[in-house]
């Protein structure tokens, strides 16, 4: 854990870093992958014109999945239908690619969290903490950032698992996923 806490010693300027994420050569060649979708969706009346508005798109997608309600724009809800796909990954790899692509980034986040709960743990064990039980709350987002932070799952194995489900073949990196929606 201390590697991890380490870089957050000289917190980056984390704004800088995102903003330079959000439309570097990552994101164009993973927009470029979605083309077919992207042109599928555009005849459909879809205004797509970068990955942000797949991410939107596949927002709304899931969360009219998890409320019951049929997806905009006749998009078929089916693990082997490439439209959906794109539509799901963008907005599960999208919502975390520009502020986890590097190591000091995902430091910058996990730190705060990882602090609290390694100093209630050694209040306990140490007898100045009072407390016997917390309860933390978080979205999906949340969760990823812990999940990135101990190496399980990240930005570049979500993308390898989405490329390999859309090839067909096996997930390189099993226990790569996007936690599940919690909104």
């Amino acid at each position: 854990m201390d590697y991890l806490l380490e870089s957050y010693k000289n917190c980056p300027n984390y704004y800088e870093k995102y903003l330079s994420h959000l439309n570097d050569s990552t994101v164009q060649e993973v927009f470029a992958e979605m083309n077919s979708s992207v042109k599928s969706l555009q005849a459909k009346g879809v205004n797509i014109e970068n990955i942000g508005d797949m991410q939107d798109l596949g927002d709304t997608v899931t969360s009219d999945f998890y409320f019951g309600r049929t997806p905009p724009y006749d998009i078929q809800v089916e693990n082997t239908n490439p439209e959906y796909l794109d539509l799901i990954f963008a907005s599960q790899w999208y919502e975390v690619y520009p502020a986890l692509a590097e190591q000091d980034q995902i430091s910058t986040f996990a730190a705060p969290l990882l602090w609290y709960v390694n100093d209630n743990i050694n209040g306990i064990r140490n007898g100045t903490n009072p407390l016997k039980f917390i309860f933390l709350s978080a979205h999906e987002s949340t969760l990823m950032v812990l999940l990135a932070a101990f190496n399980i799952s990240y930005p570049e194995c979500m993308r390898k698992n989405w490329e390999a489900k859309k090839a067909g073949t096996g997930k390189p990196y099993p226990n790569c996923d996007y936690p599940l929606f919690a909104s």
